[in-house]
């Protein structure tokens, strides 16, 4: 993902706020954190998970799919974590832009996307074994004050509100 007006330093002010919910509990690190533009502030970066013992890790989808069986754990960050970071780049620097996929992301907007297929679909938000119990609670703590979140897909819409 790229992600426009922010600093560096920013950027791991970012990283630590998500560092500090209960979902994550410092599991989430930068894979790969470059600088793109030479007069602008603009980075390229990756997040990945710090191992399996904490949650926010990615999981594949499996051999047997029409169990529904999860695949193995890869080292990538899940959709929950990529959600978090973005309230927290929000929360860091409001004027903070971020493209992903060639798309403009919306820091309080989560698009669940099917990354599987027409007959075995897998959803984003199901491609890990993140507890809804601790991603609620971590959207609770680092949602801004007055600001919505709103998770958008196919099947249905969930809102989470923090009114101040």
């Amino acid at each position: 993902m790229l992600i426009k007006n922010l600093t560096e330093k920013e950027l791991y002010q970012a990283l630590d706020l998500v560092n500090q919910t209960p979902l994550l509990n410092g599991n989430l690190a930068f894979r790969k954190i470059e600088k793109k533009g030479k007069k602008k502030e603009i980075y390229r970066v990756v997040l990945k998970t710090l191992g399996y013992n904490n949650y926010g890790y990615r999981r594949g989808q499996g051999e047997y799919t029409f169990t529904r069986e999860l695949g193995k754990r890869l080292p990538y960050a899940c959709w929950h974590s990529h959600g978090l970071f973005f309230i927290a780049l929000y929360r860091i620097n409001p004027m903070v832009e971020i493209v992903s996929q060639g798309e403009k992301i919306d820091h309080f907007t989560w698009i669940d996307k099917n990354i599987g297929s027409r007959i075995m679909p897998l959803w984003y938000s199901e491609a890990c074994d993140c507890p809804e119990n601790l991603v609620n609670e971590s959207i609770k703590q680092i949602l801004p004050e007055g600001k919505e979140l709103c998770l958008e897909c196919d099947y249905g819409q969930t809102t989470y509100t923090k009114n101040g």
